[in-house]
């Protein structure tokens, strides 16, 4: 892949010295982020860059191709910071307001070092969710699996558990390094108010984000903020409950970090 391709890699024109706060979640996807994303963007003074998703690698083909999440893959800087400047000033135009941006592509936690480097004003906050019910979550959303025999639905369980603990590692040694806040989807979900904690927004932006509000999340109806954990692990049969287990068995500290537990 060429990243010189204006097809993959668009440079639409921005001004370079109007640039917002950059807020980037670093999170797995099927993790609820989405949820997180447009409860803070129901602020005046937040958007997101992209309204349905919450994710600016859509708007950059080059960017969210099947290999994004190989981190030696290499990107087109400029392109990521003309077109999502574009986004946001074209926005400001109409909402002078925002002055924040909240960017949560997954694949970000593979080059967050670059993504940083473009922007003049950011910060982190670290998102994960327990790994059973990402595990279904991703499973049930990705994969049907009404008619997949005993052995390919181990095999899919298999593929999501291992990206779980690959992706969860690899947000670990970023909080450890870039020492970045970290909110679970379940401490969120039991006590909203609790993201206020992680985030560096003054009192007065933090005072705009409406925690009650009614979300649309991709194809479920519009809810105020609720823990569908239960809900998803509920798909597992007890045989595969077990199998995630056992695939999670060597990786008891990694849980612990997070405040997970067998089930």
């Amino acid at each position: 892949m060429s990243i010189s391709d204006p097809q993959l890699w668009p440079i639409p024109a921005y001004q370079a010295d109007t640039q917002p706060h950059f807020l980037f979640i670093i999170t797995l996807p099927n993790s609820g982020s989405t949820a997180l994303a447009k409860i803070l963007a129901s602020s005046v003074n937040i958007m997101l860059l992209d309204e349905y998703s919450g994710e600016g690698q859509w708007h950059i083909p080059g960017l969210c191709q099947q290999y994004r999440w190989n981190p030696k893959t290499a990107i087109n800087e400029e392109s990521i910071k003309a077109t999502w400047l574009s986004i946001y000033q074209a926005y400001k135009k109409s909402n002078p307001a925002v002055d924040i941006v909240v960017e949560k592509s997954p694949p970000n936690m593979m080059r967050i070092h670059q993504l940083l480097s473009l922007f003049n004003s950011h910060s982190l906050l670290a998102y994960n969710r327990n790994p059973y019910a990402f595990c279904s979550s991703s499973l049930h959303r990705n994969i049907i699996v009404k008619n997949l025999s005993h052995d390919d639905r181990h095999r899919h369980i298999q593929s999501t558990v291992e990206n779980w603990i690959k992706w969860s590692l690899k947000m670990k040694s970023l909080i450890h390094e870039l020492n970045i806040p970290l909110l679970t989807y379940e401490q969120f979900c039991a006590s909203p108010e609790t993201v206020f904690e992680k985030l560096i927004f003054s009192d007065d932006i933090k005072k705009t984000i409406n925690l009650n509000k009614k979300i649309k999340v991709k194809d479920y109806v519009a809810a105020k903020i609720e823990n569908y954990n239960q809900i998803q692990i509920q798909k597992f049969t007890e045989d595969e409950i077990s199998y995630i287990t056992n695939l999670l068995s060597s990786h008891e500290a990694l849980l612990k970090f997070y405040n997970y537990s067998y089930l």
